[in-house]
């Protein structure tokens, strides 16, 4: 359905775009463009199954909960910490 979504929102910006030859709209098209380009990336970016050991225990991946559950957020804020840090 997403997909849907966008063919349409597309189709209906080039045409517009056809129809008045403003910028903006070109500009629009190529942000909405390059948004889709790096979500469609993203799985690639964020797989950590090619890293080794030694690389997710220095990032603390595979630690348990900080004891009294540490600063901020409960739960696994932990390990998503440490994905976000190996993923950049």
């Amino acid at each position: 359905m997403f997909l849907c979504f966008l063919d349409a929102l597309g189709k209906v910006n080039q045409a517009r775009y056809q129809e008045v030859h403003d910028p903006e709209i070109a500009s629009r098209i190529a942000s909405y463009e390059l948004a889709y380009r790096m979500q469609m990336a993203a799985p690639e970016l964020t797989d950590l199954s090619n890293e080794s050991q030694a690389t997710l225990d220095a990032y603390g991946f595979g630690r348990g909960a900080p004891p009294g559950g540490g600063r901020g957020k409960q739960g696994d804020t932990h390990i998503s910490f440490s994905r976000n840090c190996l993923s950049l």
